[in-house]
């Protein structure tokens, strides 16, 4: 089961907007992924993320704001994911990862209001392992902390194809 989490986002003048209230974790962020795909699929250059209310995140969640940043940085579009009204832990998380390096970090714009309500819901593991492996493409110093997840999820994705 999923912890209390809310993600709020919208999508105008070719920017995308997620509000994060409760705790990103991979029990709940798959749609989040899915509503950085239709973002991008619609042409949106640029992403931002708020954390005013965000009261945690695990390396899962931080994984898909890699990924993103990534794929907006090979398309030409660096400083496309600005982090909002990030502090304290958050921001040390970020940091420890080395993604502050790969993002922009500000305060909020205004433009985060109205919003529609993204539900939560499990990653699953295929998910779970591009985000971990976007840590490490974004900064190899992470292939440390992570290569044991990522070897585990490997194996299970494999155990999973042979059964």
């Amino acid at each position: 089961m999923s912890e209390a989490v809310k993600y709020f986002v919208r999508i105008k003048d070719g920017n995308a907007y997620l509000d994060i209230a409760g705790r990103a974790n991979y029990l709940n962020c798959k749609l989040v992924g899915k509503f950085f795909e239709l973002a991008l699929g619609r042409g949106c250059k640029k992403f931002f993320l708020n954390f005013a209310q965000c009261k945690g995140m695990d390396s899962t969640f931080m994984g898909m704001i890699a990924s993103l940043a990534l794929k907006l940085i090979n398309q030409g579009c660096p400083d496309s994911v600005i982090l909002c009204s990030l502090e304290g832990r958050n921001l040390e998380l970020i940091e420890n990862l080395g993604l502050d390096s790969l993002v922009k970090i500000q305060d909020a714009p205004e433009e985060f209001f109205p919003r529609e309500f993204l539900g939560s819901e499990s990653a699953a593991p295929a998910e779970i392992l591009e985000a971990h492996k976007s840590l490490i493409a974004a900064n190899p110093a992470n292939a440390k902390e992570f290569e044991e997840v990522v070897s585990f999820i490997q194996k299970e994705l494999e155990r999973q194809k042979r059964q």
